[in-house]
């Protein structure tokens, strides 16, 4: 993700989910220094919750997990929809979460006068979180969406 591509990152917290998040993975599987600098430079909140159906599905949760642990600003939330992490795996930590992602948006609180959401990832997905934030009073133009169909 380009410096271009972060500037609209500009509220207090943002939630973001699925691929918008590997978007920000550059070529060597490490998350970028433009997102660590964005969220330092603007000192913003971001959230990332990551759906998955179990540990073993988890895109990049290693890197996720270790960029959380040095930016205090940044929180990785995954969410297990069928299997939860055994409790001495590296996926087990405080911040995991079972069921899928729209379940947990309102834990997060959404602030309509300066969060911004993108939602990216299963189309269902998509249409439920955006649904939830817009009830959470999260205004149509704060929130992004990008959908993608498996090619199975």
């Amino acid at each position: 993700m380009s410096s271009d591509q972060l500037a609209p990152l500009v509220a207090d917290l943002h939630l973001l989910t699925g691929a918008y998040a590997v978007d920000a993975l550059d070529a060597d599987e490490r998350v970028t220094p433009q997102l660590a600098a964005q969220i330092a430079d603007r000192d913003i909140e971001v959230v990332l919750l990551f759906g998955a159906r179990t540990p073993e599905e988890l895109l990049y949760g290693d890197e996720f997990r270790a960029f959380a642990n040095v930016h205090p600003n940044f929180r990785f939330v995954p969410c297990f929809s069928r299997e939860l992490p055994a409790p001495d795996s590296p996926h087990a930590h405080a911040d995991v979460r079972r069921g899928y992602v729209q379940d947990q948006l309102a834990e997060f609180a959404p602030q309509a006068e300066s969060d911004i959401a993108y939602l990216c990832g299963n189309p269902n997905m998509v249409d439920v979180c955006f649904e939830a934030l817009k009830g959470h009073g999260l205004p149509i133009p704060q929130i992004r969406r990008e959908k993608y169909v498996s090619s199975k």
